[in-house]
């Protein structure tokens, strides 16, 4: 997996399941994260759990962890509504988590650099997802990192991962011409 996080979405380095715009964004957020210089010289690209590969065969979040498995980064959906705006246009708002195990006690050694360049990277991702199109079109209309939650990880309830762990969530919304959902 060398050399996949480029930044952009392209069909050269995301194999999504589907070409969808929920799904774009959520490979775009990955890329965008992981483009950052830091982040991923934190995180290794075997420790992003993605949940967008087609070709992926085995649950991406590890069983049995190990050093070398973390900081472990993962990034789920939360929340997803759609609201009609207009009789033309539709709006879709989906919420996603990033998740941080870090594995670490301290807090200057993992948890606040990835958390501060995550932040940094999620706070630059409209740049990206305004370049993504579906059927012909743009959809992306706003990012925004919300308030994350950190913590000291439960060992009993996360895999005997001991250390701060935090999530860091990030609204997207998009929107959508009718004729578009009718395709």
């Amino acid at each position: 997996m060398t050399g996949l996080f480029t930044g952009v979405l392209t069909k050269t380095n995301a194999d999504t399941i589907a070409d969808d715009p929920c799904s774009m964004v959520y490979s775009q957020l990955i890329e965008s994260a992981m483009a950052n210089p830091t982040v991923n010289a934190m995180v290794k690209a075997n420790n992003v759990c993605r949940f967008d590969y087609a070709k992926n065969e085995t649950f991406p979040i590890k069983d049995d962890i190990s050093t070398d498995d973390l900081p472990e980064l993962t990034l789920v959906p939360t929340n997803y509504s759609h609201v009609k705006t207009s009789s033309c246009h539709s709006t879709v708002t989906v919420i996603f988590q990033w998740q941080i195990a870090t594995g670490d006690w301290r807090l200057s050694v993992k948890l606040f650099p990835l958390l501060h360049h995550l932040t940094v990277a999620m706070n630059h991702v409209s740049r990206d997802l305004s370049k993504l199109e579906y059927n012909g079109a743009k959809f992306f209309l706003s990012s925004r990192v919300g308030d994350g939650v950190c913590g000291i990880d439960d060992p009993t309830a996360n895999r005997n991962i001991r250390g701060w762990s935090a999530t860091l969530p990030i609204t997207v919304q998009m929107k959508f011409p009718y004729y578009l959902g009718e395709q």
